[in-house]
């Protein structure tokens, strides 16, 4: 690992980057998706006063699950950096 520090400098700040971008899609595309579901399906459009609790109530509930994927992608570029630098 001392022989390649530059590499997993490297690796680590562009895996920060796609992690926050990551999050910030996945979330964002959820609540959208959630907004569009709640004001086009006609159930929701007459039983909802305002979508904007349940969307913002999407984006709660989909952070985590982002979060979890997203760890999981951050430890795999990670374990690949390792066995190629070996």
């Amino acid at each position: 690992m001392l022989r390649s520090t530059m590499q997993f400098a490297i690796s680590h700040g562009t895996t920060k980057i796609f992690i926050v971008i990551g999050k910030l899609m996945i979330v964002s595309l959820c609540c959208v998706s959630g907004y569009l579901a709640l004001t086009t399906i006609d159930y929701y459009k007459t039983s909802l006063y305002s979508p904007v609790f349940m969307t913002v109530l999407f984006g709660i509930v989909c952070y985590p699950i982002a979060s979890a994927f997203l760890s999981l992608f951050e430890m795999a570029s990670n374990t690949i950096l390792m066995c190629y630098s070996l």
